[in-house]
C-alpha cells in the first residue's frame, strides 16, 4: 500500500510543474505593435503572431473600437485617432492563447529623439498634449542615463520603419546633440530625410547655432530644418506643414530660426577672410562630428587659462600638458566621477611608492610596479562600482582612466624630487586648475560661440604673446610678500 501511495505522490509531483507551465503559457501575453494613419485598412494576420506556427481551430479578433471579426487573416480600419488594444483569442481543442496588438492611429506622426538630459515628465506631458489633438509623438532614446549619441543613433536606425512613416522629427538634447545626431544618422542609415520636417530644440541662444545648422541642413537635406526653444514643443502638432508651424510660433511670439526649406535653401556666403569658418563648414559637410570639432577648438582656450593661472595668478601645477589632459578627461567623464578616479589613482600611487620605497631597484622598474598597482586599483574600483551599480563609474571609457594614470608618474616624481608636502600641493593646484578649466570650457554657450565664430580664437595668440612678456608680480606673490609691500 505504501508503494502505491509513493508512486501516486511521485506522479503528482511530475505532473504539477507541467500543469503550472501550461497555465503560464495560457496566461502569457504576446504583444506586437502597429502604427497606422486614420482610415487606412490594416491587415491583421494571425500567421505572423502565433508561436511555432500552431494551426488553431478558431481565431476571434476584438479590435478595441467595438468591432470584431473571425478568421486567421482579417482587414480593419479605424476612423478616429487614438490607442486601441486588439485582442486575438485562439482556441485548439481545450487549449487557447491570447495575443495582443497595440495599435496607434494618428492623423500625423512625429518622431522625437531625446538624450538623457531631458525631463521625461515634461516629454510625457507633450506626448499627451499632441495625442489629444489626433497626432502621435513617438519618443526614441532618453531612458538610459549613460547612453551615448552613437547608441541613440542605433536605436533610431532600429526604429527606421517608424521614422520613414513620420512627417516630422524633433531632436532635443544638451549642447550639440541635435545636429550631431542628424549628421550621424545621414552617414550611417538609409533613412530618407527628404520628406521630413526637422526641429532642433535647444535651451541656448538660437542664433548661435545658425551657422553650424546651415552645414547640417546641407548635409542631411531634410524638407525643412528649424531651431526652436523647449517652450515651443507643444506647437509640433503643426510640424507637418512648415509654413503653418512657423505661423503658430509667430502668433505666440515664440523664438525660432528657420534654417531652410528644401529647394529654397541658399547657403549664406562666407567672407573670403573667414578661412576657419569655411574649413569647419567643409569638414562638417563631410561628416566630422560637431562634438569633435568643438573639443578641438576648446584646447586653445584651456591653454590660455592655464597660462593665465601660471603667469598672472601664480598657480604652478604640473606644467601645461597634464592640466590640459585632465581637463579633457573631466569633459569625457564628468567632474564627479573624474574626481573619484583622480583620488583613487593618487592614493594607490602613493601607497605603492611607500611600499616600494625600501626596495632598492631602478627607477623605471619601480614606476612600472607602481603603474601596475594603479591599474589593479582601478580594476578594484570598477568592481566596487559594479557591486553598488554606480553606472557612471563602471561605464567610463579608457581615455579618462589612462589620463589619470599619466598623473601617477608626475606625482611620484614630484614626491621623489620635492618631498610629499610640496608634491601634494602641486597635485592639488593641478586638480583645482583642471576643474576650473572644465567648468568654463564645459559652458555650452562658450562652446557654441567658438564653433560658430572660430576666428575669435585667433585672439588667443596675441594674448599669449603678452603673457610671455609679463614682468609684474603674480597675485599670490602679492599675498606672499604683503608684509614687505605694506612697509
Amino acid at each position: 500500500m505504501k508503494k502505491i501511495l509513493w508512486a501516486i505522490l511521485v506522479l503528482l509531483l511530475n505532473i504539477a510543474p507541467a500543469v503550472a507551465q501550461e497555465e503560464n503559457i495560457l496566461k502569457e501575453e504576446i504583444r506586437t505593435r502597429i502604427l497606422s494613419p486614420v482610415g487606412k485598412q490594416i491587415v491583421f494576420d494571425a500567421g505572423e503572431m502565433v508561436k511555432e506556427n500552431i494551426n488553431y481551430d478558431e481565431y476571434h479578433w476584438s479590435f478595441g473600437d467595438g468591432g470584431s471579426a473571425e478568421g486567421k487573416g482579417v482587414l480593419h480600419s479605424y476612423m478616429q485617432p487614438g490607442y486601441y488594444e486588439v485582442k486575438l483569442a485562439t482556441t485548439k481543442e481545450d487549449l487557447g492563447d491570447n495575443y495582443y496588438i497595440d495599435v496607434y492611429i494618428y492623423n500625423s506622426l512625429f518622431v522625437g529623439v531625446i538624450d538623457n538630459s531631458i525631463d521625461r515628465d515634461y516629454v510625457s506631458s507633450v506626448e499627451n498634449y499632441v495625442f489629444e489633438r489626433g497626432a502621435l509623438f513617438w519618443i526614441i532614446g532618453g531612458v538610459d542615463k549613460n547612453v551615448t549619441v552613437d547608441e541613440i543613433v542605433d536605436e533610431v536606425i532600429s526604429n527606421s520603419e517608424i521614422v520613414n512613416k513620420a512627417s516630422g522629427m524633433v531632436v532635443w538634447g544638451a549642447g550639440n546633440f541635435g545636429l550631431d545626431l542628424l549628421v550621424k544618422l545621414s552617414q550611417r542609415s538609409e533613412i530618407d530625410f527628404g520628406d521630413l520636417n526637422v526641429a532642433i530644440v535647444t535651451a541656448g541662444r538660437l542664433s548661435s547655432l545658425t551657422k553650424t545648422a546651415y552645414s547640417s541642413f546641407n548635409l542631411v537635406n531634410p524638407q525643412s530644418l528649424i531651431l526652436i526653444g523647449d517652450n515651443a514643443l507643444k506647437n509640433i502638432v503643426n510640424l507637418s506643414d512648415t509654413d503653418g508651424f512657423v505661423s503658430s510660433l509667430e502668433e505666440e511670439a515664440l523664438a525660432y530660426e528657420l534654417i531652410g526649406i528644401k529647394d529654397r535653401f541658399r547657403l549664406e556666403p562666407v567672407a573670403s577672410w573667414m578661412l576657419m569658418t569655411r574649413l569647419i563648414s567643409y569638414i562638417l559637410f563631410k561628416g566630422v562630428p560637431l562634438s569633435t570639432i568643438a573639443l578641438i577648438l576648446t584646447i586653445p582656450i584651456i591653454a590660455l587659462l592655464i597660462a593665465l593661472a601660471r603667469q598672472v595668478v601664480g598657480i604652478k601645477a604640473f606644467g601645461i600638458y597634464v592640466p590640459s589632459l585632465i581637463t579633457l578627461a573631466f569633459l569625457e567623464s564628468g567632474l564627479r566621477y573624474g574626481t573619484v578616479v583622480f583620488l583613487v589613482v593618487l592614493a594607490v600611487g602613493t601607497i605603492a611608492r611607500l611600499v616600494l620605497k625600501k626596495l632598492r631597484i631602478l627607477y623605471l622598474p619601480r614606476m612600472a610596479l607602481i603603474l601596475t598597482a594603479v591599474a589593479l586599483g582601478l580594476l578594484l574600483m570598477m568592481g566596487v562600482a559594479s557591486y553598488f551599480n554606480v553606472s557612471g563609474l563602471k561605464t567610463l571609457s579608457i581615455v579618462p582612466l589612462l589620463t589619470m594614470v599619466i598623473l601617477t608618474e608626475k606625482f611620484v616624481s614630484a614626491q621623489i624630487r620635492y618631498g610629499f608636502g610640496p608634491a601634494l600641493k602641486l597635485t592639488w593646484e593641478t586638480f583645482v586648475l583642471s576643474a576650473v578649466c572644465y567648468l568654463l570650457v564645459g559652458w555650452e554657450s562658450l562652446k557654441v560661440f567658438i564653433v560658430s565664430y572660430p576666428e575669435w580664437l585667433l585672439l588667443v595668440i596675441p594674448i599669449l604673446i603678452l603673457l610671455g612678456r609679463w614682468t609684474g608680480l603674480r597675485v599670490l606673490e602679492y599675498w606672499r610678500f604683503r608684509r614687505v609691500i605694506n612697509k
